[in-house]
């Protein structure tokens, strides 16, 4: 089993696996047993887990550090799927619409209000004869 992130530090393994291909685990705070891998330990240290539950003896630099690594590791996640879904929606085609690289109009719509909010564009502009700029939508 692979051990890469900083959560590994905090349990110790009592057996590789378990049925599933789970190892059983033992938090070094509070030695609690459970079965699973870095997300559930993960949760289980930073107070999110409902199902295994949260773990009472942690310190607040632990939790904090955990916090922040499973923050960045969303933020990365969001943004390699991002990315993927923008390569898959351009490398097939020569005529590219806005429509295409989003699943649909929804996504459209929500990306450019969240455009012109960044941006500070008031939402008044988009009234009646700027969306006629856009007549397929």
């Amino acid at each position: 089993m692979p051990k890469k992130g900083s959560e590994w530090k905090y349990v110790s393994v009592e057996s590789e696996s378990c049925g599933k291909g789970m190892p059983t685990l033992k938090c070094t705070f509070c030695n609690k047993v459970f079965v699973g891998g870095a997300v559930r330990t993960r949760e289980h240290i930073i107070r999110t887990s409902t199902t295994i539950g949260k773990c009472a003896k942690v310190t607040k630099n632990v939790r904090d550090q955990l916090l922040l690594g499973a923050q960045d590791k969303e933020i990365l996640k969001r943004k390699m799927h991002r990315d993927k879904n923008l390569d898959e929606a351009t490398a097939n085609s020569s005529h590219l619409t806005v429509t295409s690289l989003f699943k649909n109009k929804v996504a459209v719509d929500e990306s450019f209000v969240k455009g012109m909010y960044i941006a500070g564009i008031p939402f008044n502009v988009a009234n009646k004869d700027f969306r006629m700029l856009f007549p397929r939508y």
